[in-house]
């Protein structure tokens, strides 16, 4: 009866949550490292403060770099709950001294798996002249200790040589917006006439004088006037003179040979451009863009320590 009564008992076998939530910290670990193309290799079975090894790759060429971090990893699941810049993390005094003492650098991750963040920090850089009995606090700072696949080419400064390595930052998507438009159509001819007017403001000053309304689509190139409008008609008769004009089809200036003629074509479209849009665009030369004129706007938002403004139309 009493051997019935201890078989009822018993209690079953079980995972523990603690074995669970620590190889959800090292699975999490090697994903990023996976991700960011470099290798990851456990420590296995009897280690004693090294979760596993790091060898780093270059993300581009994939070619390795010998460069080799040792890994120590904690799980902090509080970190998912804590909405501050910062948490702390207490390392155990054993634990820092053997990482310290220790021939490979190594470097220590707090994560959250449940959340997919994680932290980092060198311990040698960190603990500098670290000693029994000092304080082992580490405080990380979410925006500088991050350890993801962007951030993952830091850790090769903590492994290189002192002679020093370049790494190249991971390779990312982007979306490349163009600024060139497709050029529809143009006028047939261009006409070239000499002057007497030596500077593109003398030009404009006279044009003034005439009293009209006369937009910039010209040139002044090697003392002559170069332009989509007949220059034999007024205002620009009385600026050129009409007989040395010539009339060209526009083509023998868009596709020429000569570099010359060419940027002097391009130029004239982006006068036409400029004309044309002028009424809705302002044209920004040191920026060598387009863009609608409003009115200046700021936003308001908060910064560490107070609310502050930002120019968001200018």
């Amino acid at each position: 009866m009493a051997s019935h009564s201890r078989r009822r008992g018993r209690r079953p076998k079980t995972i523990s949550n603690q074995g669970l939530t620590g190889q959800q910290g090292v699975n999490f670990i090697e994903h990023v490292v996976l991700d960011a193309g470099s290798r990851w290799t456990a420590s296995g079975p009897n280690e004693i403060g090294i979760d596993g090894y790091i060898e780093i790759f270059d993300p581009i060429s994939r070619e390795p770099l010998g460069l080799t971090l040792a890994v120590q990893s904690k799980v902090v699941s509080a970190i998912g709950n804590n909405s501050g810049l910062s948490f702390d993390y207490w390392c155990d005094a054993d634990d820092l001294e053997y990482w310290l003492n220790g021939n490979i650098p190594l470097i220590l991750i707090v994560s959250s798996p449940a959340t997919r963040e994680g932290y980092w920090i060198s311990t040698r850089d960190y603990f500098t002249n670290w000693k029994r009995g000092d304080q082992t606090r580490v405080t990380f700072i979410k925006s500088l200790h991050r350890f993801s696949k962007e951030t993952f080419h830091l850790l090769a400064q903590v492994a290189v040589p002192q002679s020093g390595l370049y790494l190249a930052p991971t390779r990312c998507k982007e979306v490349l917006h163009t600024n060139l438009l497709t050029l529809e159509t143009f006028p047939s001819s261009v006409y070239v006439a000499g002057t007497d007017h030596r500077t593109p403001s003398d030009i404009r000053a006279a044009l003034r004088e005439t009293k009209r309304e006369i937009d910039g689509v010209w040139v002044l190139w090697e003392k002559k006037i170069v332009s989509f409008h007949d220059l034999a008609a007024e205002p620009w008769s009385s600026l050129c003179d009409t007989g040395t004009r010539e009339e060209f089809a526009a083509t023998e200036w868009s596709t020429s040979n000569d570099p010359a003629r060419k940027r002097i074509f391009v130029q004239l479209l982006n006068q036409t451009l400029r004309d044309q849009t002028s009424a809705k665009l302002r044209y920004w030369p040191q920026e060598d863009c387009y863009a609608i004129a409003g009115r200046p706007r700021k936003l308001s938002y908060q910064s560490l320590k107070r609310r502050s403004k930002i120019t968001v139309v200018s």
